[in-house]
């Protein structure tokens, strides 16, 4: 479609447009009109002036405009990796923070995007050498059994017998260690996770 074409329809969207606020508001209208009126329509008198006027530019000076955008920007970019240090590089890519102890308990997971992959949070056993996956289950020996309705979580590890009692229930747990992750990542403290 032209740009003329286009025009077209964006004067027609807006005729129905101030219809509709006519009939809703008429005073609102009218005021709106006065007061932003000469606002808003002059840089669309200006825009289409300048675009229905024919621009004849030679090719070797929109090949030379083109170079040097791309050799500012890639200027820009060299700059700003210099100028940063390792951990504020790391800083800037927080998908690199996947690992950390919260609550006892080796936590890993993955990202979706920008957003923590919940379905991919899981439990690590934290003693060194062993870092099996730990299994979440009720125990009738956490002592936090009757704190609630829902039972508490106890997370076991079947390699080296590592036991953890929690007070609150796993999906509950799960929301905590996700907001922990969250502010790490919000408060920038991550990086001193993350080795550059």
């Amino acid at each position: 479609m032209k740009l003329e074409k286009w025009s077209w329809f964006a004067g027609i969207v807006a005729a129905i447009v101030a219809t509709l606020a006519w009939l809703v508001d008429r005073n609102d209208a009218i005021k709106f009109c006065k007061d932003w009126g000469k606002t808003i329509i002059s840089p669309f008198v200006f825009a289409f002036n300048w675009l229905t006027h024919p621009v004849t530019w030679p090719i070797w000076a929109l090949i030379l405009l083109v170079f040097l955008g791309l050799l500012l920007w890639l200027i820009g970019t060299c700059l700003n990796k210099q100028s940063l240090s390792p951990a504020q590089r790391a800083q800037g890519d927080f998908h690199n923070f996947t690992r950390r102890e919260i609550e006892g308990v080796v936590w890993k997971w993955n990202y979706f995007g920008n957003r923590i992959n919940d379905s991919a949070l899981a439990a690590f056993c934290p003693k060194p050498g062993c870092m099996n996956r730990l299994e979440s289950d009720f125990s009738p020996e956490n002592p936090n059994r009757h704190a609630g309705l829902v039972p508490p979580d106890t997370m076991k590890c079947n390699r080296c017998g590592f036991i953890k009692h929690f007070d609150r229930d796993y999906d509950t747990l799960k929301r905590h260690v996700m907001d922990e992750i969250e502010r790490l990542i919000e408060t920038g403290q991550y990086v001193e996770q993350i080795t550059p």
